[in-house]
């Protein structure tokens, strides 16, 4: 097998959010170099302070350097034809797949992780860091947090864990997670589901559903299932349990989130433990002090003392409802509560702000957790092109989903109103421009799921 051994530096730890600032490459047949590549790539955007004090890359340094869309094609041509290997690999193989993924291109390649490796064929280390498990076997990393230092070290200890494997079993680490399929299904069964938006039913002999997913790749995600190693235990179940699948095609993600809610509320099936819960134990209300000023407070739903008109955000655990107060604060005044830095900063801003102007920029955050409007619509992509589907809203609440062709309602399902379906519609609301209609009009008979 060919290996392509790479490491990144980047402006932050999270893909999707952060850009790569560095990449190194090398290409290893199991004995020898066969190629290697480096260089800086500017993230345009900048580069934090602790970030440089970290790696050394300065916004100076890549002020010059390509953009990623410049190298992109180069590192496609040295890693297609290779297994990917790094250390802590799911960190470089995200952060470069999102990279790919804004230039609307869907990198794919088999991957190895070096820490999982060494923990197999190196056990007993305290810890399997990268300069903490090369200290211990005497591997001189050179320029450490610099892409081709890190690189050149993960190299020298993938040939460590190649010695004492054999390259049958490192073959075998990236294939023992591959699709294992029950007994009681037929490959055929996987290969007829849809690559579409949806959701599906994962069924027991006696037709009973145990598991509701939804994906946008209905099929892609089923096989998922039956890709699981050993000590998995609710995946080791759902595998011995399913011996049939059903779906329902969506046409949109969003719609088959909303469909994924209802459907597990209504079934409750035994191995579905998110969104299959009746009670929310806590809210975030809006209470004024003594002065006006609006105050988030988290409140148990015996505690309710509310002060203003705001109804309270309804939430599972006491958990979410800190992060969502957090998050508040966060976007309404740019602090964050928990942090020593911050120690004050809403008394400080209640001394500078008027309560008129403090109170508007609490609700703007609150509001968010709220439908825009008491009657309306949302049209959707439909499961084919001459089809649009609509998420219909009446007196604040999500009613339905039809499906339109033509101005005839081909399909409606009932959608039962519960927080978790608000906030997985206003999750998605707040963050993607949706297109809000106003009410339909579309008279016919409708079909009920």
């Amino acid at each position: 097998m060919m290996y392509s051994i790479i490491d990144i530096e980047t402006t932050g730890s999270f893909s999707g959010l952060h850009k790569v600032t560095e990449i190194a490459i090398i290409v290893f047949d199991g004995n020898k170099i066969v190629d290697s590549y480096q260089t800086l790539i500017n993230p345009q955007r900048n580069i934090p302070s602790s970030i440089t004090r970290l790696t050394g890359i300065t916004n100076a340094m890549v002020s010059s350097a390509p953009p990623f869309y410049k190298v992109a094609k180069k590192i496609v041509e040295m890693t297609q034809s290779c297994v990917f290997v790094a250390h802590n690999v799911n960190f470089d193989y995200n952060i470069l797949k999102s990279e790919f993924s804004d230039l609307g291109y869907n990198f794919k390649v088999k991957k190895l992780c070096t820490v999982r490796l060494a923990r197999k064929a190196l056990p007993g280390h305290a810890s399997y860091s990268l300069g903490k498990i090369c200290k211990d076997l005497g591997i001189e990393i050179s320029n450490r947090h610099r892409a081709m230092g890190d690189a050149k070290a993960t190299l020298e200890l993938f040939k460590k864990i190649l010695t004492q494997l054999g390259e049958d079993q490192v073959f075998n680490a990236y294939q023992e997670a591959e699709l294992q399929l029950p007994q009681q299904l037929n490959y055929s069964d996987l290969e007829d589901l849809p690559q579409e938006p949806g959701i599906y039913f994962l069924k027991d002999k006696e037709d009973c559903i145990i598991y509701i997913g939804k994906s946008i790749n209905i099929q892609k995600r089923v096989k998922s299932h039956f890709k699981f190693k050993n000590g998995q235990k609710k995946a080791q179940r759902i595998f011995e349990e399913t011996f049939s699948i059903d779906y329902i095609l969506s046409g949109s993600d969003l719609a088959a989130r909303l469909l994924e809610c209802e459907m597990i509320k209504k079934h409750r099936p035994r191995h579905n433990r998110s969104l299959n819960r009746a009670r929310f134990r806590y809210c975030l209300a809006l209470e004024a002090d003594k002065a006006g000023y609006l105050d988030v407070k988290i409140r148990s739903n015996s505690q309710l003392n509310l002060s203003y008109k705001h109804e309270e955000i309804k939430f599972f655990s006491k958990k979410t409802a800190s992060l969502a107060k957090l998050e508040i604060y966060k976007k309404a005044f740019g602090i964050h509560l928990e942090h020593p830095k911050y120690s004050g900063a809403i008394d400080q801003l209640k001394a500078t702000l008027d309560a008129l102007l403090y109170n508007k920029k609490i609700e703007q955050q609150f509001e968010k957790y709220f439908y825009p409007h008491s009657d309306f619509d949302v049209r959707l992509k439909g499961r084919d092109k001459d089809e649009h589907a609509l998420i219909e809203f009446r007196d604040h609440q999500i009613q339905s989903l039809s499906f339109i062709k033509n101005q005839q309602h081909v399909q409606q399902y009932k959608l039962s109103e519960n927080s978790d379906m608000k906030n997985i519609f206003l999750s998605i609301y707040n963050k993607k421009k949706l297109n809000l209609v106003k009410k339909s009009t579309a008279d016919t008979q409708l079909n009920y799921f």
